[in-house]
């Protein structure tokens, strides 16, 4: 792969900006060729890639907003498709402009991964789905990387930083604080045996000491994800005990539905990142969650995911993705 023949042709497709084409080069790229393709252009050009498409002149990158939101065709087809989405459904839609949708994508992509899931982690901070999908599909070397910058950058934990938005009796609260504290916990040797002594235990109605919410995090996070993978398949296979994601859902889905969600996703990743990525995926194309989409599609391995997503839920979700956006997005999920 030439570098700096796609770098050359970045620069063509500026002048007059040609989005999509400048998306078809980019968004194949691996992360670490991505920032290849940064460092070349400014050599050709003497300018940054990532401020020179997020400036004005070039509006279709810029997250708040773009020359196409105002134009007669996308105003048109945005309104087709909200019509269409409130036809079949008792909810009302607020779709976001498609151009403010690929300006989301690749303003992930465009980073490095690190200053990515920073970023997604500060965008999605006052809103509890979207930030327990990043830091529980998040993998651990990632997060203390994560916990490192932050602490450098704003003088605080992340428990402090991303906790500030919600109650302390919150759900999403108690998720954050389970999470980053066990990034930093002493390693506890966990056997087999003990585990499924706890899986016993969680079944019954009345455990005294242990709140269950608290019980499930020590079984999920304090364990390595080989193991839990390997906790996984025990149950899967066992006669006496109940599937583990099964028992999450029978025993959260109705009071601590965001807990669920939360260790469903983590235990998908702990068997395959590219399933959780799937799972948030699918909430994103059923509720509409632009910033999820937008997120895992920014991920490596996509072919994966669509793959996994697939198997999981039975469906295409590049057509799901499709029949549901307009405009350039729905365009830039074609090339994808």
């Amino acid at each position: 792969m030439n570098i700096h023949a796609l770098a050359r042709d970045v620069k063509n497709y500026l002048q007059p900006p040609n989005p999509l084409a400048i998306f078809k080069i980019i968004m194949p790229l691996s992360h670490s060729q991505v920032q290849q393709l940064c460092r070349a252009f400014q050599q050709q050009t003497g300018y940054c890639l990532k401020r020179l498409l997020t400036g004005p002149k070039f509006g279709f990158l810029c997250i708040s907003g773009s020359t196409e939101i105002n134009s007669l065709e996308s105003v048109y087809e945005r309104a087709c498709a909200v019509a269409a989405l409130e036809a079949t459904s008792s909810e009302t839609f607020v779709l976001t402009p498609p151009a403010q949708q690929l300006g989301q994508l690749l303003s992930f992509k465009l980073d490095t991964e690190v200053n990515s899931l920073l970023k997604a982690i500060l965008q999605a901070q006052n809103d509890a789905i979207s930030l327990v999908e990043i830091i529980f599909s998040a993998s651990t070397k990632m997060l203390i990387s994560i916990s490192e910058l932050i602490n450098i950058r704003y003088k605080q934990t992340p428990i402090q930083l991303l906790s500030q938005s919600f109650g302390d009796q919150s759900d999403a609260k108690f998720l954050i604080v389970s999470r980053f504290s066990a990034l930093f916990s002493e390693p506890e040797v966990q056997k087999m045996s003990q585990l499924t002594n706890i899986l016993h235990a969680s079944m019954n109605s009345y455990i005294s000491k242990i709140p269950l919410m608290q019980l499930f995090a020590r079984l999920l996070l304090l364990i390595d994800q080989d193991q839990l993978a390997g906790l996984v398949n025990l149950t899967n296979q066992s006669e006496d005990l109940i599937d583990l994601q099964s028992l999450i859902e029978k025993k959260f889905q109705k009071e601590a539905e965001l807990v669920e969600y939360a260790f469903l996703i983590y235990i998908d990743c702990a068997i395959n990142q590219k399933r959780g990525f799937a799972r948030i995926l699918r909430r994103g194309i059923k509720e509409n969650r632009d910033f999820s989409i937008c997120w895992v599609l920014s991920q490596r391995g996509l072919q994966d995911v669509k793959q996994q997503y697939k198997e999981m839920f039975g469906k295409d979700c590049m057509k799901e993705l499709k029949s549901q956006s307009c405009g350039i997005f729905k365009k830039a999920i074609t090339i994808l």
